[in-house]
């Protein structure tokens, strides 16, 4: 029995040293000392080798063990937290690292793993917390900056983000899983050349990584690559028919290439899935706008603004809806609230304009025309319809000069 100990003995003080020279995920053992005492429990041997060969449930037992022996085993409390990690028993694993920790400070590798525990349980604050001190004791944890830069991502910190997945990067360029998170927290910077980049290179190392497609046609509808972000929708789409968001961005995105009835299509399958999506109304208002349905276009678009009543460009749109509906007053409305909100509008002055001429308004026509052409010199119908609204005012000079230049335009125009 006394050579059995002996010999377990030196079987740990050999362990112990191969752990302090060992390579972590952090790129070294920074956080396990060296100088702890070897345990001579042959449950910590077993532990360490179920640990070893990731045999998680084993490991749990045997380290179980070693704290019922010794409740104030660090290094237990380390390993059999590290186990529950692999278990997926998050909380678990918290506890324990948390004990390890107390019990031993220079063990600093374990508000790494506490870090991972807390960002896989969504507390995100937490989660960045440890890592800063995981990185504290060793700044050259590379797959620290990896976790905390997802936490940050997670809490909207997009700036914190993109620079902690930029020192993933540079010490690993190969991490996929890094560029497409960095991709993500660009897109959410509005920074969308920049998150196509990224995206890219996941891409090109996993052309099946649907959720890269995803977001990449995200960045590129914000960049108004419409074609570019339908393909890489559709591809989401063939991989998961059920994604809801896949078919609000595609709509958009045909939206933009003037594919209306695809537009309508898909934004129709996404209010079906949630009816409670405001902008899906929008978006699917203003295509149906486009396709000269205009009694559906007012219903989507009030819908959107009994929603969010200070939806700037709904009210232009209704406005427009309105107008070729031949409801006049309401279109003067609408259009009256989006250049109330935006002065600059130069189209809804053009649509305002006409909507008071057809009213009898000619005054108000003709002021608002006069702004048109202020803004737009080449916008040969406002200088017909400004003519036309000078003629019923009986300023037939006036007439007469307008309707020379839209006829100098377009001779056509009988």
């Amino acid at each position: 029995m006394y050579q059995l100990r002996i010999f377990l003995t030196w079987i740990m003080i050999w362990a112990v040293v191969a752990l302090a020279g060992c390579q972590l995920e952090s790129g070294r053992a920074v956080g396990v000392p060296a100088t702890a005492a070897p345990p001579s429990d042959l449950n910590f041997v077993e532990g360490k080798e179920s640990f070893d060969k990731e045999n998680w449930e084993n490991a749990v037992v045997e380290f179980s063990e070693v704290l019922k022996t010794n409740p104030r085993d660090a290094l237990a409390f380390y390993y059999r937290g590290r186990s529950y990690i692999g278990l997926q028993r998050q909380s678990d694993a918290i506890r324990d690292l948390a004990k390890a920790v107390e019990l031993d400070p220079s063990l600093t590798l374990a508000h790494y793993y506490r870090g991972r525990a807390y960002r896989s349980l969504g507390q995100y604050t937490e989660a960045v917390a440890d890592l800063d001190q995981a990185l504290e004791a060793d700044p050259k944890n590379t797959a620290a900056y990896y976790y905390r830069g997802r936490a940050y991502l997670s809490l909207d910190r997009y700036a914190e983000a993109v620079a902690d997945l930029a020192k993933t990067l540079e010490a690993d360029p190969e991490s996929s899983r890094a560029y497409y998170y960095r991709g993500r927290a660009y897109l959410r910077l509005g920074q969308y050349a920049n998150a196509v980049a990224d995206l890219d290179q996941v891409l090109e190392a996993d052309p099946e990584n649907t959720a890269a497609y995803y977001y990449r046609g995200r960045a590129y509808l914000r960049l108004r690559q419409y074609a570019n972000a339908v393909a890489d929708l559709v591809k989401t789409l063939e991989a998961d028919p059920e994604n809801t968001a896949g078919y609000y961005y595609r709509g958009r995105a045909y939206l933009g290439s003037g594919q209306y009835t695809e537009a309508v299509a898909d934004l129709v399958k996404t209010l079906e899935a949630d009816p409670e999506n405001t902008a899906a109304y929008y978006y699917r208002g203003r295509a149906y706008r486009s396709l000269g349905q205009y009694a559906e276009a007012v219903a989507d678009l009030a819908k959107t603004l009994e929603a969010d009543p200070e939806n700037t460009p709904a009210y232009y749109y209704r406005g427009r809806a309105y107008f070729s509906l031949g409801q006049y007053a309401e279109a003067v409305a609408d259009l009256s609230l989006a250049l109330k909100a935006d002065p600059e509008n130069t189209p809804a002055y053009y649509y305002r304009g006409r909507a008071y001429r057809s009213l009898g308004q000619y005054d108000e026509a003709v002021a608002d025309l006069s702004k048109t052409l202020e803004a737009d010199p080449e916008n040969t119908p406002a200088y017909y319809y400004r003519g036309r609204a000078y003629r019923s005012l009986g300023e037939y000079a006036e007439a007469v000069a307008d309707l020379s230049l839209a006829l100098k335009a377009d001779p056509e125009n009988t």
